[in-house]
């Protein structure tokens, strides 16, 4: 029974040790800073805009958020806005601190537009740009806008090798355009050689130009070498529309598995303005995405992260000498095979009984053999949640917790712990261990379209 008070002593000196250490040692990065990517339609981008300073200023902010972002809807015949608005941007968080990627001016009609990437030379190094060439200008040809293609190094990024694939539909083709983006890819990862490949921008996939029956024509969505980060539940509008016209769809292994959970979605610039000057910068959202920066293995291997569930039952056990024979037991047959240990307060009185058993595959099972020893004292709805929580697999999911590479172990460790003072209760822990390794570069990451992922 001594073994409790010590390993509790234990505990806390490591405790103070470490609290003692961290002055003096900073705690290193789990991982370096995530890569921000983001796609921004500013709306008819042209010189009259760029002559707004507000306005100019408020694009110049959101481009500094981000490592990446691709401006669309350049319509600028003097193709001097983009300088424009990179003299802004440098001259807001440093000289130089951005570079620039533009195509040529795009388009069947006099009204041409141009894609232009934005990015922080010091994250990232262009290697390469494609322009996807459709055929003539007739109308025939699947695109109003080719697509326009740029890649990308990122040397502190867990994906280093990437391609951006930028498009804005046609509203009135987008069902068919955004079905061609297949064939966009294929294409690209041909000509490079390249599967981690993000398509971004407005594909006007929503609303009146893609609904219904029509998401199970486009190949984009219905390919399942494609997951769409940016799903229908978002709205990309700033005006009253609820619309989710923009949009990021990702593929290949190593890029799916470096987006950062949760770090899809909208930035609503416009927070603090009235709706008019919002309107004057853009009438669609930024879309943002983050790319996981490389995990610090070496810090990485010290740790070893466990994952568990645990649920108490609120109502007491009625007589204590129901709980007492847990370490009472003389054999460990008599107890499930549980390892039983006390704790006890500073004063010397007993405070928990605790009974642990580990590298079990099966948890409920285990936790049914100790209640048939001990029948007075778990409550049914303990053994209830075990089932349960064995049942949702939950343990088995993806730990999304930045910059730590996880998976899990095949076998769990229980304990049941029981006071020893009112109230009687006794709680359930279920836990299963992880290893700490580095990103999957075997295995798909699915195809996804929900919310949100991870």
């Amino acid at each position: 029974m001594k073994q409790g008070v010590v390993s509790g002593i234990i505990f806390a000196a490591l405790a103070i040790a470490l609290g003692s250490t961290t002055d003096v040692f900073p705690a290193p990065e789990l991982a370096a800073p995530p890569l921000k990517i983001a796609a921004f339609n500013v709306r008819v981008f042209g010189p009259t805009k760029a002559s707004i300073p507000a306005v100019m200023n408020t694009i110049a902010k959101v481009v500094a958020r981000y490592d990446i972002i691709l401006i669309q809807e350049v319509r600028d015949s003097s193709e001097t806005v983009v300088d424009k608005l990179l003299l802004e941007v440098n001259s807001l968080v440093g000289s130089n601190a951005y570079q620039k990627q533009v195509s040529d001016r795009l388009g069947r009609t006099a009204s041409k537009e141009q894609y232009a990437f934005l990015y922080r030379p010091a994250k990232v190094k262009v290697t390469g740009t494609y322009q996807y060439d459709d055929g003539v200008d007739s109308g025939t040809d699947p695109f109003q806008r080719e697509p326009y293609v740029v890649r990308f190094h990122a040397k502190d990024t867990e994906v280093t090798d990437f391609a951006i694939i930028a498009i804005h539909t046609d509203p009135q083709e987008a069902v068919s355009e955004i079905g061609n983006l297949t064939r966009v890819y294929d294409a690209v990862k041909q000509h490079w050689a390249l599967e981690d490949i993000l398509i971004a921008g407005d594909f006007n996939a929503d609303c009146n130009y893609v609904n219904g029956d029509e998401w199970d024509h486009i190949s984009l969505w219905t390919d399942p070498r494609f997951k769409w980060l940016i799903s229908n539940c978002f709205d990309t509008t700033v005006t009253a529309t609820d619309c989710a016209y923009d949009r990021f769809v990702g593929a290949g292994i190593k890029l799916l598995s470096a987006v950062v959970h949760n770090s899809a979605g909208i930035y609503e610039f416009d927070k603090g303005m009235s709706k008019a000057d919002a309107l004057a910068v853009s009438d669609h959202y930024p879309i943002e995405i983050q790319l996981a920066g490389k995990a610090n293995i070496t810090a990485q291997n010290v740790l070893k992260p466990k994952h568990s569930f645990s649920v108490e039952c609120s109502r007491s056990v009625s007589n204590i000498n129901d709980i007492r024979k847990i370490y009472r037991a003389k054999t460990p047959d008599k107890v499930a095979n549980f390892d039983v240990e006390v704790l006890y307060q500073k004063s010397g009185a007993m405070l928990y009984v605790v009974a642990i058993k580990t590298g079990v595959t099966i948890p409920s099972q285990h936790i049914e053999e100790f209640s048939n020893k001990f029948p007075d004292v778990l409550c049914p709805e303990l053994i209830s949640a075990a089932h349960a929580f064995e049942d949702s697999d939950a343990l088995n999911e993806p730990t999304p917790i930045y910059g730590i590479q996880m998976s899990p172990h095949s076998t769990y460790d229980l304990a049941i712990s029981c006071r020893l003072q009112d109230p009687l209760t006794c709680s359930l822990s279920i836990q299963k261990s992880l290893t700490v390794s580095p990103p999957a570069a075997t295995s798909s990451a699915g195809h996804l379209h929900g919310p949100l992922i991870g």
